[in-house]
């Protein structure tokens, strides 16, 4: 179960502020529920159990600590942990208008907080679902396509799937963004059934041609991973796998390629 942070029960907003800002910094200790929990997910889920004013004050003050990015100088580890903690909490409301803000402030915070801080940000912005429009995610990503490529991915597959085929030939050459091509894919065809799903594939396949080289076997490869042909062979070989029992040793079985999202 989480650890407890009763201790903040009856203590002043400000204290907790402080007690906050140290927690994500690493300099005081926190209850963890297992020994490798982030910092971040201990405070989230330790917080449903304070009373209700300490769970405002707790929540106040991480909104406070959002709206200091702006200003100072913050290490990454601390920045990304806020955004967790922020993102947990589910403080769209008072939250997201930082964000704004702070992404607006990109091209004057990036030197101060780093590109990879800035990117951090705007996963927040879009986890707690501020999707804005097309224009403004291409707007972002033009600050710095390598960096914000798999936020703008990820926006716009969000905001419309079809319509977002076409940035696919825009993304920069890299592995790791193919390998997050097909991970947005995948989860992108599992929204549709049938013909649109169908259509989805064809048209996927279709613009692979026109995407640099990584990309392009990015999308192929996850096109005939995906063939219902391919996944009704599948089905077939775990039947006759339960029918017959495991392998024999020294037999490997193989299986799809398995695509682990990166953070930006």
């Amino acid at each position: 179960m989480p650890g407890s942070l009763h201790f903040l029960d009856g203590q002043s907003r400000d204290h907790i502020v402080g007690w906050l800002r140290e927690a994500l910094h690493g300099r005081t200790s926190v209850p963890l529920e297992y020994r490798d929990q982030p910092v971040s997910a201990a405070i989230s889920a330790a917080a449903p159990a304070l009373s209700d004013l300490t769970r405002n004050d707790l929540a106040a003050a991480a909104i406070l600590l959002l709206a200091e990015l702006k200003k100072g100088r913050h290490p990454h580890s601390y920045i990304s942990a806020l955004l967790r903690l922020v993102t947990d909490l589910d403080l769209r409301s008072s939250a997201v208008p930082i964000l704004r803000d702070l992404a607006k402030s990109i091209p004057a915070l990036k030197d101060r907080l780093g590109w990879e801080s800035c990117s951090d940000i705007l996963i927040a912005q879009l986890n707690l679902r501020d999707l804005q429009d097309e224009a403004y995610w291409r707007r972002i990503w033009e600050c710095n396509k390598r960096c914000f490529s798999p936020v703008t991915l990820a926006a716009l597959f969000d905001l419309d799937p079809q319509s977002a085929l076409s940035f696919l030939p825009e993304l920069p050459n890299s592995a790791d963004l193919g390998d997050l091509v097909a991970l947005t894919l995948d989860h992108s065809a599992d929204a549709y059934q049938g013909h649109e799903r169908s259509q989805f594939r064809r048209a996927a396949s279709a613009i692979a041609e026109r995407c640099k080289s990584h990309i392009r076997q990015a999308i192929k490869t996850w096109h005939e991973e995906t063939a219902p042909s391919s996944l009704s062979a599948g089905r077939d070989l775990s039947l006759l796998h339960t029918a017959l029992g495991p392998p024999p040793q020294g037999f490997i079985r193989s299986s799809s390629k398995l695509v682990n999202e990166t953070a930006a």
